[in-house]
C-alpha cells in the first residue's frame, strides 16, 4: 500500500479537521497533547518521505556548540523561563476553589435568609435548605464543558481532590440541628 504523503500532509494541516480546537475549553494540556500528536505525525511523515526518496534514513544532525554558545543558550532559556513564570497568574488549588464555593453558597444563603427576615417573609414550610453532593459541585465548577465531565471522570476528580463524591453538603442547615428529627 502506497501512502500519498501529499494528501496526508494536507489533511494533517487542515484546521477544519479540528474545528473545536479554537473554541474548546479543555485544559491546555489536552490541547497541547493533541497538537503534539499532530506534530509527531508530521515529523514521521517527513521521515517516511525522506526514506522513500533516498532509500535510507537521514543522517543524525550533530550540533557542536562552543562553551560560549552553551552559556548564551542557558542564559536565554533562563530569561524565557523567568518571563513565562512572571506572566503566569497564580490561582488557588482546585480543592480550595471547591471549598470556597461551598463557603460562598453558605454566605449567599445566609444573606438571602437575612433579606427574607428583613422583608418579613414568613417561612411556611421551614427554612429553605439546599443539598449538593461533592460530585455535583466538582462537575459544575471544574469539569463542566470539558471532555471529562462524565460520571467516571467526576468521581476520579473528587477522589483526586480528597472528596467523597457521594457526600452531601447541606446549605442552610442551622448549626446544632439534627437531621434525625
Amino acid at each position: 500500500m502506497m501512502i500519498d504523503s501529499e494528501i496526508l500532509r494536507e489533511r494533517l494541516n487542515d484546521k477544519s479537521a479540528i474545528p473545536w480546537h479554537e473554541n474548546d475549553r479543555s485544559t491546555n494540556s489536552y490541547k497541547q497533547g493533541y497538537l503534539s500528536g499532530l506534530i509527531k505525525a508530521l515529523a514521521i511523515l517527513g521521515e517516511v518521505e525522506y526514506f522513500t526518496e533516498h532509500g535510507k534514513d537521514r543522517e543524525p544532525i550533530d550540533f557542536e556548540f562552543s562553551e560560549d554558545d552553551i552559556k548564551g543558550l542557558k542564559a536565554i532559556t533562563r530569561a524565557v523561563s523567568d518571563k513565562i513564570k512572571e506572566l503566569e497568574l497564580s490561582s488557588h488549588s482546585e480543592k480550595d476553589i471547591v471549598e470556597a464555593c461551598i463557603g460562598l453558597m453558605e454566605s449567599v444563603h445566609g444573606r438571602m435568609m437575612e433579606y427574607m427576615e428583613m422583608m418579613d417573609v414568613e417561612h411556611t414550610e421551614g427554612i429553605p435548605v439546599l443539598n449538593y453532593s461533592y460530585f455535583e459541585i466538582v462537575q459544575t465548577l471544574l469539569l463542566q464543558r470539558t471532555r471529562h465531565s462524565g460520571g467516571t471522570s467526576t468521581r476520579a476528580k473528587c477522589e483526586q481532590l480528597g472528596f467523597d463524591s457521594y457526600e452531601t453538603i447541606t446549605i442552610g442547615e442551622s448549626e446544632g440541628e439534627d437531621e434525625s428529627g
